[in-house]
């Protein structure tokens, strides 16, 4: 009796792995944005498109503020200030399947662009990104200023957290996790957890580390239900040490070991 009683929860487990990934897959499975309105968070300025070239901020009042060239941006997510000074467009989206030199983040000042950066700047590899129907998905993080919005804050896929001034557009900072150092690895791949905490990553692409042979590691993992895993870790001394903002939020599918 208790046999099957175990028997039947597997199964449960497996069948509701099976959906939760069948609805992630439909998810990836995405239809094409189009956005022309953005507002700060207190609501105090809202930028609109015009529907030609530029983007015009305008206050509670309704009057214009100032203005930006659009560079295709109703695909894309925009940040405003709640001073009003400072906008901010990250390619979060981006439309079609070329990297090539496609710019992914502008920072606009009073109106003044700043900086603006190409997706090859902020990714170390641009095979570490995943391909849907429409777009290429490289964050694992929104966009967003901090607290006192003296910095601009996203993490990508490879793990690396950036902070950025949002009067200069410089970047402050481009840090991974603090556990993070030259014995720790960063892999993607798959692997089957099932009783016990030991199993073995089958490794599909490199992030972070050094080659492991025949592209596979054991390691250890409290972290994770029976059932077969696709994701991204973070690795050291044989122990999964991934940080909670990044578990499960890894998805590639580009230049995999096959």
């Amino acid at each position: 009796m208790e046999h099957s009683k175990n028997e039947t929860t597997r199964a449960l487990k497996t069948i509701l792995i099976v959906m939760i990934l069948g609805l992630c897959n439909y998810a990836f499975a995405d239809e094409q944005r189009y956005t022309t309105e953005f507002a700060s968070c207190d609501s105090t300025f809202i930028l609109k498109f015009n529907g030609k070239r530029n983007w015009l901020l305008r206050n509670n009042q309704g009057e214009i503020i100032t203005k930006i060239k659009d560079e295709n941006f109703t695909s894309m997510t925009i940040r405003i200030s709640n001073d009003g000074n400072s906008i901010v467009v990250i390619d979060d989206f981006a439309e079609g399947h070329k990297i090539k030199e496609r710019y992914a983040l502008w920072i606009f000042y009073k109106g003044k662009l700043t900086k603006k950066y190409k997706l090859r700047e902020l990714l170390d590899d641009t095979c570490n990104v995943a391909y849907s129907i429409w777009h290429i998905n490289w964050l694992v993080s929104d966009l967003n200023f901090n607290s006192c919005e003296s910095e601009i804050i996203f993490s990508t896929n490879e793990f690396y957290t950036y902070s950025l001034n949002p009067l200069t557009g410089n970047i402050l900072e481009k840090k991974r996790p603090d556990d993070f150092d030259e014995n720790t690895l960063i892999l993607y791949g798959t692997f089957r957890q099932s009783k016990g905490s030991k199993t073995t990553l089958n490794i599909q692409r490199y992030i972070a580390g050094d080659l492991q042979p025949e592209n596979k590691i054991n390691f250890k993992t409290d972290r994770y239900g029976d059932g077969l895993w696709t994701t991204a870790l973070m690795i050291k001394d044989g122990i999964d040490i991934t940080p909670n903002e990044y578990s499960y939020k890894v998805f590639i599918n580009s230049c995999l070991i096959e």
